[in-house]
């Protein structure tokens, strides 16, 4: 059997345009993903609570870029089966 890649999956992290902020620094995702910023003003824009809407907890992308994208600079409830975030 020989095997080979067939596909490639991406993975984004999208704001509304309408949203002041158009930069993020991977901390700064690896802080909203982990609840330690949880307010848009915080990165320089609107007094508005962060809205985060992700894949479903059993998608293989989702667990995989979580784990793959911030695990070796996150240790935050996520990482816990009790956050609604968790992996």
């Amino acid at each position: 059997m020989v095997t080979f890649p067939f596909a490639i999956d991406g993975v984004a992290i999208i704001v509304n345009p309408a949203n002041p902020v158009d930069d993020l620094t991977q901390q700064q995702v690896i802080d909203i993903y982990s609840g330690k910023i949880t307010n848009w003003k915080t990165l320089g824009g609107e007094d508005r609570s962060i809205n985060m809407f992700t894949r479903d907890e059993a998608s293989g992308t989702r667990a995989y870029s979580l784990k793959r994208c911030f695990t070796a600079r996150l240790s935050s409830p996520m990482l816990t089966s009790s956050h609604p975030m968790a992996l």
